[in-house]
C-alpha cells in the first residue's frame, strides 16, 4: 500500500501536475465523433468542461432534471453561461418517472434508492445525448473517490488514513458507479468516458497529501462557503478550476448528491407515496422482475465479467 501514501504536499506542483495529468486524459480520449459531456455545475464536470473546451473540439453539456428550479439545472445553466459552454437539459414531468424506473431498474439491476436516484439522471441525460446524434459521453465519475468528495471524508478522525479510504472507494467506484453508468451509456448507443479514471490520473490523485483535499477553514472562502461548515472537500480540485480561469463563485459551490439536486429522488418518494409504500426501497424492489431478482443476487460476478472500456 506504499504507494498510497501522501508523498505529494506542494501544492503548486500537485496543482500543475494534476492538470497536466487531466489535459492529458482528456486529449487521448477526444472521441473522431461527436459527442458530449454528462453535465450537473458540479466541479467534477465543470473540471473537464474546461479541459474539453481549451482541446479545441465542439461539444455540447447534457443535463437532466425534474424541474427549472432543481440545483443542478440552475448550477448547470450558470455554469454554461459563465464559461461559454453549449448546454442541452432535459425536464421530465413527473407523471413519467415511473415508465423510466421500469427501463432503468431490470437495466442497471438493482433498486437501490441511492443508486437508482442517481441512475436518472445519468439515462435521460445519456438519451438527450444520444438523440443530439452524439456517440460518446464524457463524465465526472471517480472525482469524489479521488479528491475525498464525499461528506463522510469530511470527518475522517485521522486525515492520515484518507488516501487509504479513498484507495478502497476508487476500487468499489469500479463496480458501483462505472457498471451501472456503463450499461446506462450503452443502452443509449454511447461509449463512455472517464478521464478521472485514467490510470495516471489515479495513482497521482492518490499521492497528493490528503490536506490538500480536506481543508478546514480559509477565511478568503467564507462568502462562498457555508459559515456552518469550514470544512471543504475535493479543495485541490477547487483549485486546479481557479487555476483554469473558473470563478471562485463556481469553483466553491457546494453542489448536492446527484439524486437530490436533480430531484429524481424526491420523484421517487412521490411515486411510493402514491403507490400506498411508506419505504421508497419497498416500491423499487417491486419493479424487480424475478429473473432481475436472481441476477442482482450475482451481481459480483456480473460486474467481474464486464468488462468496461474505462479509456
Amino acid at each position: 500500500m506504499s504507494r498510497i501514501e501522501p508523498t505529494i504536499k506542494n501544492k503548486a506542483y500537485a496543482l500543475r501536475r494534476l492538470k497536466q495529468l487531466l489535459y492529458d486524459a482528456v486529449r487521448i480520449r477526444l472521441p473522431d465523433q461527436k459527442f458530449g459531456l454528462l453535465f450537473s455545475g458540479g466541479i467534477d464536470s465543470i473540471v473537464i468542461a474546461r479541459a474539453l473546451k481549451d482541446s479545441g473540439r465542439e461539444f455540447t453539456c447534457f443535463t437532466a432534471a425534474t424541474d427549472e428550479g432543481c440545483a443542478d439545472i440552475v448550477n448547470s445553466r450558470r455554469a454554461a453561461q459563465v464559461l461559454g459552454l453549449r448546454l442541452r437539459y432535459w425536464i421530465m414531468p413527473q407523471d413519467e418517472v415511473e415508465s423510466y424506473l421500469k427501463k432503468i431498474i431490470p437495466l442497471i439491476r438493482d433498486s437501490n434508492p441511492i443508486s437508482v436516484g442517481v441512475a436518472l439522471p445519468i439515462y435521460t441525460a445519456s438519451e438527450l445525448a444520444s438523440r443530439d446524434g452524439c456517440k460518446a459521453v464524457f463524465s465526472g465519475t471517480g472525482a469524489d473517490e479521488l479528491f475525498a468528495g464525499y461528506n463522510r471524508h469530511k470527518h475522517v478522525a485521522d486525515l492520515r488514513g484518507l488516501n487509504r479510504e479513498c484507495y478502497y472507494d476508487v476500487l468499489n467506484c469500479y463496480k458501483r458507479d462505472l457498471y451501472r453508468d456503463g450499461v446506462i451509456t450503452r443502452d443509449n448507443g454511447l461509449e463512455l468516458i472517464a478521464p478521472y479514471l485514467d490510470s495516471a490520473v489515479v495513482d497521482f490523485a492518490l499521492r497528493i497529501d490528503p490536506g490538500l483535499k480536506i481543508f478546514k477553514g480559509d477565511p478568503a472562502l467564507d462568502a462562498h462557503s457555508d459559515s456552518r461548515d469550514r470544512i471543504i472537500n475535493k479543495y485541490i480540485l477547487r483549485e486546479l478550476a481557479l487555476k483554469l480561469n473558473i470563478p471562485k463563485s463556481i469553483a466553491f459551490t457546494k453542489k448536492k448528491a446527484a439524486q437530490y439536486g436533480s430531484g429524481f429522488d424526491r420523484a421517487i418518494e412521490r411515486l411510493a407515496k402514491k403507490h400506498g409504500y411508506k419505504y421508497k426501497s419497498t416500491y423499487l424492489e417491486g419493479i424487480l422482475t424475478p429473473a432481475v431478482r436472481q441476477a442482482q443476487k450475482s451481481f459480483g460476478f456480473l460486474v467481474a465479467e464486464w468488462n468496461p472500456r474505462v479509456y
